[in-house]
C-alpha cells in the first residue's frame, strides 16, 4: 500500500483491490483447475501414445504400390510429423501451465501461513503472552528506508513485516 499521512485513509484509487467485495484469488480454485488440466493432459498423452503406436506400425506400402500411393505415403508421413510436433508443443505448454498453477497455489498457501503466524504472534502480544513466534525461515532483512524486496517466496515486502 502506498504511504499516506498518519490518520488518513489509504488512497483507494491507487489500490483498486481494496474495494473488493470478495476473495480475488481462491487458492482452492487454482488447485482444482490444475488437477482438472492435469487429468485432461493425462488423457491427451494416453490418446496420443496409442495413436502414435498405431501410426508407427503402418508401413508406406499400406497406401498401395502405384505412383500416386507412394506420393500420398510421403505426404501423409510429413503431415503426420507436423501434426505430432504441434501436438507435443501443446502438451508441453499445458504441462507448464499446470506446473505454474500448482506453484502459484503453493506460494499463496505459504504466504497465508506466514500471515496467520504473524497474526497469532500479535494476538499473543496483545494478550500479554510474550511467547516467541516460531518460524523455520529467517525474518526478511530491512535495508534502510522504504520497502525491502525479499527473494522470491520469502513473504510480504513491507518493512514492518520483519519487525
Amino acid at each position: 500500500m502506498p504511504p499516506t499521512p498518519p490518520g488518513l485513509p489509504p488512497n483507494a484509487r491507487a489500490w483498486p483491490g481494496l474495494d473488493s467485495k470478495g476473495p480475488d484469488l481462491v487458492v482452492g480454485d487454482l488447485k482444482t483447475l490444475a488437477r482438472r488440466l492435469e487429468k485432461q493432459l493425462e488423457d491427451m498423452i494416453t490418446t496420443a501414445t496409442a495413436h502414435l503406436q498405431t501410426a508407427a506400425s503402418a508401413s508406406p506400402t499400406a497406401y498401395g504400390q502405384w505412383d500416386a500411393a507412394s506420393q500420398l505415403a510421403g505426404t501423409a508421413s510429413t503431415a503426420h510429423a507436423a501434426i505430432t510436433d504441434h501436438h507435443m508443443r501443446f502438451i508441453y505448454a499445458m504441462q507448464a501451465v499446470v506446473k505454474k498453477l500448482y506453484a502459484t497455489a503453493h506460494v499463496y498457501d505459504e504466504h497465508e501461513a506466514e500471515i496467520k503466524a504473524k497474526i497469532r504472534k500479535l494476538e499473543r502480544l496483545l494478550s500479554g503472552d510474550p511467547a516467541p513466534m516460531t518460524s523455520n525461515r529467517p525474518a526478511p532483512q530491512v535495508a534502510g528506508p522504504g520497502p525491502s524486496w525479499p527473494e522470491s517466496g520469502t513473504g510480504p515486502s513491507w518493512p514492518e513485516a520483519g519487525s
